[in-house]
């Protein structure tokens, strides 16, 4: 077993800066964090273009007057292993990436505000749990999550298991991090013999080609996966990949495509249920026929309001309500 601490700690990260002139006391922070892309340093976001859903997404908020940090995960960019899913090591990262800009650029406000979709939900809703201890000095005033993974034994899968899945590209991944703390773990101890070249490519494919490689090699849960596959994954990194709170300290927006299948509107409403039990002030819009993609910019017109509420504290009235659009 390996600790976190023993890898490389070095982060990258693009930072974009609105056009004009800085407000008084200067612009507040936008921390994005990027969907899944790879485990393969070549994949990292600081690295390739910006897809034209981010790019129209962060415009947004430059335009919106915000400083965005965009920083890459551990092991993207930078030396070292990704540790995909691993929550306290994006949290890290994340936090990281906002202390390397409050104090240290002109015209920055320590004011932040928390933005993530897909894997960058997940690390988003990680983030806010962990920066009381870890960056305290950090005056993180909301989240904004789209997406967002929950690790639930009642969360059902999105893809029957006969049925050619290309989230299973996810599951190799997570497999990359469990054999980052467990090397005795053999590729055959997760996969059939049908899917181990395909999981050979996982070290290097980026998620889009890696999606398609699977598709190609008709992959489904029932051909794909060892019968005890899914119970030793939970075994090893069952751990890594759990919040470590439900209870926020801050606001929380949710967005969930009705549609989404990548990471289920049940399972994000599952999350929601539980964080609100949990005392987290939130709010949750689903949005019909939407998918997992295709939420990110229609909730646009519902985050940002939220987030200039939260800036301003104006937001007691939360009550866990779940609304569609």
């Amino acid at each position: 077993h390996r600790d976190l601490h023993s890898f490389p700690t070095r982060r990258s990260s693009d930072l974009f800066y609105p056009m004009g002139s800085p407000p008084a006391g200067g612009w507040p922070i936008i921390a994005w964090a990027h969907g899944t892309v790879g485990v393969s340093a070549a994949c990292a976001p600081s690295r390739n273009p910006r897809s034209a859903r981010d790019a129209a997404y962060l415009n947004r908020w430059l335009r919106e007057g915000f400083v965005v940090v965009a920083t890459d995960y551990q092991g993207l960019g930078t030396p070292g292993p990704h540790l995909y899913l691993h929550a306290r090591a994006e949290a890290y990262a994340m936090l990281d990436g906002v202390r390397s800009v409050v104090g240290g650029l002109p015209n920055v406000a320590n004011r932040v505000v928390l933005l993530g979709q897909s894997q960058g939900g997940g690390a988003v809703f990680a983030t806010a749990g962990y920066a009381p201890e870890y960056a305290p000095e950090l005056d993180i005033r909301a989240t904004v999550a789209s997406g967002t993974p929950y690790v639930n034994r009642r969360n059902a899968p999105s893809f029957p298991p006969d049925r050619v899945n290309p989230t299973l590209a996810y599951a190799m991944y997570i497999v990359r991090m469990a054999q980052v703390f467990d090397p005795g773990l053999k590729d055959a101890d997760i996969f059939t013999a049908r899917a181990l070249p395909v999981y050979a490519k996982s070290d290097t494919l980026c998620i889009g080609p890696m999606e398609k490689a699977v598709v190609e090699a008709e992959l489904t849960s029932a051909n794909t996966l060892q019968p005890t596959a899914t119970a030793r994954l939970l075994g090893l990194v069952g751990k890594s990949i759990l919040y470590p709170t439900l209870g926020l300290a801050q606001p929380l927006f949710m967005a969930t495509g009705e549609r989404d299948v990548d990471v289920s509107a049940e399972q994000q409403l599952a999350l929601a249920r539980d964080a609100c039990a949990a005392g987290t002030h939130l709010l949750q819009h689903v949005y019909p026929g939407l998918d997992h993609s295709g939420t990110v910019n229609a909730s646009l017109v519902d985050s940002i309001p939220f987030v200039r509420r939260a800036l301003a504290g104006d937001v007691t009235d939360l009550s866990c309500a779940v609304t569609s659009r």
